[in-house]
């Protein structure tokens, strides 16, 4: 189910429920979250042990029906903190989540944007070059 509530980003990270035991974390498989789109819109869902990030991401386009692209990236967002990391394609959202549960205290988002320079790992390729010169020249003069 799509829910579409304009503007309204607010979001709270949903807790392990309070006990005087420790909660297994290998017990619990599966948890649901939400997750944004910069427009607004916004999606509920239940994300699985060994889901991937890349899964995660072809499977929110089908739900926000969405153009089907490489490029799409889920952003974990602290705004407390003012931080964000993009998540990587390998890992899996559910590990990541439970893994980190006690940042839940902090406001916690997820995002799904687009970002063309996912994989873009050369972006300036003539810094490279000329490093790889430079080495290749010392090795020349250290050689003799």
């Amino acid at each position: 189910m799509l829910v579409d509530s304009g503007m309204d980003l607010a979001y709270h990270c949903p807790k392990f429920p309070a006990t005087n035991k420790k909660v297994d974390q290998y017990s619990v498989k599966q948890v649901t979250l939400e997750f944004y789109l910069q427009d607004g819109r916004h999606h509920q869902t239940v994300v699985e042990e060994g889901l991937r990030a890349s899964d995660l991401c072809n499977l929110l386009t089908l739900k926000f029906s969405l153009t089907r692209s490489f490029m799409w990236t889920i952003l974990e967002q602290f705004s407390d903190l003012g931080i964000e990391r993009s998540l990587e394609d390998h890992e899996e959202v559910f590990q990541m989540y439970t893994d980190d549960c006690n940042l839940c205290s902090y406001n916690r988002k997820f995002i799904m944007r687009q970002n063309c320079n996912k994989y873009q790992f050369l972006q300036n390729p003539e810094v490279l070059l000329l490093m790889l010169y430079v080495v290749k020249f010392n090795l020349k003069i250290m050689i003799g």
